[in-house]
């Protein structure tokens, strides 16, 4: 628990966690209400935080905090305002072709148009943001992050008369055998780093039109999409109204043009009941917001709620649930002691 330190006029003293929330949505809410909306944004302007953009983060927040019923009036507000829709294609908001799109809630620009010098050593000059996901996730670059298992193997399958693969395992995933740059060329073990027996990442990779990954990308990072906004309100629903409330909300992101996963309930993810709900959205979540750092802080929150079914992570400590105040920080502030310091560092 956060706890709060003696006063001292040289410093700050540490505060509870609850000053810290009434913090954040004070901010949001001074945000939400000087914002303007997404599509009155034209020029160098697209591509701004919006409205939209900071009611989905106060929804995120009060989720964080199992705070479903405020939760529901940013999440109806975003789904109402007409300024979102699920784009027919899910690699459209991993590619650059269709940036900024109506599924697009707030997304983080950039460009290869980096400036006067290299990525790595940019002198400032015309610097734009860029981002090195291509090189660190690329099947044929340096590969150094890999999907686990688990999630691959998380996918619906055709099994036991299930009506389908779910198709977003090839739009997340690169395999052994499968083309890229437009086709033109085979991923095979000779050009994959590393343990060809795990899939590698398909978002974000610039290899889907040309035959290597640079040093650095200009494919914008898309920080919460709609499809994000439609499975918090079926959360939200399911835990305020219960599971039929929930079902439009998440149904819709099955339903998308080149998804058409069977709608719930499954054989497989039955919805009768909350709990049963409940593992259905965490699924969903889970297999279509994949890669998208999102599930660490999902994971989080179900832990802190008690609603995951099992630990996902098996040498999770109590510890981590805060992240260590840096010494450099208690150092330069009066008001703080090692004492302040979380539990467990």
């Amino acid at each position: 628990m956060m706890t709060t330190s003696a006063s001292s006029p040289n410093g700050i003293p540490r505060v509870t966690e609850d000053q810290v929330y009434a913090s954040i949505f004070s901010d949001l809410s001074e945000a939400i209400s000087r914002l303007p909306l997404k599509n009155t944004y034209t020029g160098t302007d697209v591509g701004r935080a919006s409205k939209g953009a900071a009611q989905a983060l106060a929804a995120k927040a009060h989720l964080f905090r199992g705070e479903f019923a405020q939760a529901k009036p940013f999440l109806l507000e975003i789904v109402s305002s007409g300024q979102y829709s699920l784009v027919d294609r899910y690699l459209d908001n991993f590619e650059e072709e269709n940036e900024n799109n109506e599924e697009s809630v707030w997304e983080i620009q950039f460009s290869e148009a980096f400036g006067d010098a290299g990525a790595w050593n940019g002198d400032g000059n015309g610097i734009a943001e860029v981002t090195f996901r291509g090189q660190e996730y690329g099947p044929t670059a340096w590969r150094n992050v890999l999907p686990s298992l688990p999630l691959f193997n998380e996918y619906e399958k055709v099994a036991n008369g299930a009506a389908k693969d779910d198709p977003r395992v090839s739009y997340n995933f690169f395999r052994i055998g499968d083309t890229y740059n437009g086709g033109q060329n085979v991923l095979s073990a000779e050009n994959v780093q590393g343990n060809i027996e795990r899939p590698s990442w398909r978002k974000y990779q610039m290899i889907y039109k040309r035959p290597s990954e640079d040093v650095r990308s200009g494919i914008n990072f898309r920080v919460i999409r709609y499809a994000d906004v439609l499975l918090m309100m079926a959360e939200v629903e399911n835990e305020v109204s219960g599971p039929s409330a929930a079902l439009p909300y998440i149904n819709q992101v099955r339903a998308r043009t080149d998804v058409q996963m069977p709608p719930y309930p499954t054989a497989q993810y039955p919805t009768s009941n909350q709990a049963e709900m409940r593992t259905a959205i965490q699924h969903e979540r889970r297999v279509e917001l994949a890669g998208e750092q999102i599930r660490n802080r999902d994971i989080r929150r179900w832990r802190k709620l008690g609603s995951l079914p099992n630990e996902p992570i098996p040498n999770w400590n109590q510890r981590y649930s805060l992240l260590p105040i840096p010494f450099e920080e208690i150092d330069n502030n009066s008001a703080l002691t090692n004492s302040d310091q979380n539990p467990g560092y």
